[in-house]
């Protein structure tokens, strides 16, 4: 995808004017031969008493990774991606590029795999040059009090394309 192509749609994405910094947002290298090549950089900053408790835990993970790795980010039966991670990843992986909020002023961009067939995406991913953190819930959904406990379970790398697991 071309560099504007591309801001435009983060841009549209994040509700921001034509005139708003976008690298501030994601990076772009010109000379990029792939998407991969871009650095996903910074999280829009959140109110955090406008945001779901979820919402509030996926920045605090996001922060904890490499600024290059696409957060997959398990929510019951599938890994979703917010933010750029969204924006980025969904024309690599041909899923609908959506938002949590619609109606909020800055919907927030959102897309999603289904678990059962979450390697093929990332395989997708990875043949496309991206790092990828697996982000799981480590608790029983129907027993835990409050916000389900999420951890990074895995980040793999381009160079880990032909393993199996």
């Amino acid at each position: 995808m071309r560099p504007y192509a591309l801001e435009s749609r983060i841009r549209a994405n994040l509700g921001l004017d034509r005139d708003s910094n976008v690298t501030e947002i994601l990076r772009i290298d010109d000379s990029a031969d792939s998407e991969a090549d871009q650095e996903v950089t910074n999280l829009p900053a959140l109110d955090l008493a406008d945001v779901t408790p979820m919402m509030a835990q996926y920045p605090r993970v996001k922060s904890e990774l490499p600024k290059d790795a696409l957060l997959l980010f398990r929510l019951g039966d599938f890994y979703e991606m917010f933010f750029e991670d969204a924006t980025v990843a969904a024309p690599v992986l041909e899923v609908q590029l959506t938002s949590r909020d619609k109606s909020a002023e800055n919907p927030i961009p959102m897309c999603g795999v289904p678990h059962h067939a979450a390697q093929n995406y990332i395989q997708k991913l990875l043949a496309n040059g991206f790092k990828v953190a697996i982000c799981e819930q480590v608790e029983n959904p129907d027993t835990a009090k409050g916000i389900i406990k999420r951890e990074v379970t895995r980040v793999v790398t381009p160079s880990l394309i032909g393993d199996p697991e």
